[in-house]
């Protein structure tokens, strides 16, 4: 890393300045301002005012600062290129900057600098969007963007609009499974769907998306199947359950009790809570919150829990009920996968829908956020 040499850094080209606070980077602005006033000519083949130099910065009230600064600046350079050559003034850069320039040309100089510093209110300096926004704004065929556009300072107002139309329009008119599906598993709300693609919603790069909008219809149809088929087993173990119920409550209670199960699967104090949750299940009282808690009565689960000297008692546990929940728990194996693949579906649909959405409103009320102005000014660019 070299050190910065103001007076030695090429006017033109790219270069990086690294710089901590308080480090001088107001100063070395100006000091560069004025360099390019004086010998902008020699570096891009024609003079340059204060309009034909662009400074970005990051709020408004840094522009006005640096403005000021400069302005100052530009002042203390024209009075010292007009003072006699026996001032020697205490700042080492105009002094370096004067003696680089033929003593004749001192007053010539300073009026150059003098007419850049008349002219600061003309001065490019902008914060990143204030320039995008002239630039648009300025250049408003190229760009294809309205010559008056409004700066939309808070979107969320926007935002969630777009997102409660979005909700009206695609889940009002769904079917009871259908609504119980997005409660469950997308959100209960506007408000908590847009939490759950916020971040995701405007990174364009990252998660880019098809032309069509894909249909909402074809997003259930392989969800909807899937979960045709797990009711289906659901009504049948629960019958199952319900038509062996006696026998089932009868077996389950005698071997808790005279100790045929492993203590640790099968807890004494917990046995009969446990037991009483399946039953209620199975008259539709009850749901489990995790499959484990069902396939502790499936025959696999209750077989393998026996301890060693109860091993013979295994074909009593033949009931139709035990061997369909172990079906049924393995059907459950891919609902993890199935729900994934629904959730990642019916966001990449609200994404793009709200995307365009948000475009066409923005259209509308004739405004464009800070984003935008960055965005359309990069399109433009390409």
């Amino acid at each position: 890393m070299n050190k910065l040499g103001i007076l030695k850094l090429p006017l033109s080209g790219l270069h990086l300045i690294e710089a901590s606070a308080g480090t001088g980077k107001t100063y070395t602005i100006a000091a560069l301002y004025v360099r390019l006033i004086l010998s902008g000519a020699l570096a891009f083949e024609r003079e340059l005012s204060p309009a034909n130099i662009l400074v970005v910065t990051f709020t408004d009230a840094a522009t006005k600062e640096l403005r000021d600064r400069i302005r100052a600046r530009l002042s203390e350079a024209a009075q010292y290129f007009r003072a006699s050559a026996d001032v020697i003034d205490k700042d080492e850069f105009l002094r370096d900057l004067r003696a680089s320039y033929p003593k004749e040309t001192w007053l010539g100089c300073a009026k150059r600098i003098d007419v850049a510093a008349n002219f600061m209110d003309e001065s490019a300096i902008y914060t990143i969007h204030g320039w995008c926004k002239k630039m648009l704004q300025q250049h408003a065929f190229d760009s294809l963007s309205p010559f008056l556009q409004d700066v939309l300072t808070n979107e969320v107002e926007l935002l969630n609009k777009v997102v409660t139309d979005y909700w009206r329009i695609h889940f009002y008119g769904l079917s009871k499974p259908q609504c119980q599906l997005i409660l469950s598993k997308i959100a209960t709300s506007p408000d908590g769907l847009f939490k759950a693609i916020k971040s995701a919603l405007f990174q364009i790069e990252k998660l880019p998306l098809s032309a069509n909008l894909p249909d909402l219809v074809d997003i259930f149809k392989a969800i909807d199947a899937w979960e045709k088929i797990r009711k289906e087993h659901e009504t049948k173990v629960k019958q199952s359950w319900l038509d062996q119920a006696d026998g089932i409550n009868t077996l389950l209670i005698k071997a808790s009790e005279e100790g045929w199960l492993n203590g640790t699967s099968y807890n004494k104090k917990t046995f009969a809570q446990k037991l009483s949750d399946i039953n209620r299940w199975a008259e539709n009282k009850h749901e489990f919150d995790k499959k484990e808690d069902l396939q502790r009565f499936g025959a696999e689960k209750l077989i393998n829990g026996l301890v060693k000297a109860h091993k013979i008692q295994s074909e009593q546990f033949n009931f139709d009920a035990f061997k369909g929940i172990d079906v049924y728990a393995n059907y459950l194996v891919d609902q993890k996968s199935i729900d994934t693949i629904f959730i990642q579906s019916i966001h990449c649909h609200a994404i793009q829908w709200m995307r365009e959405r948000y475009e066409e409103e923005k259209q509308t009320l004739a405004c464009m956020t800070f984003n935008d102005m960055i965005n359309r000014l990069d399109y433009a660019l390409d």
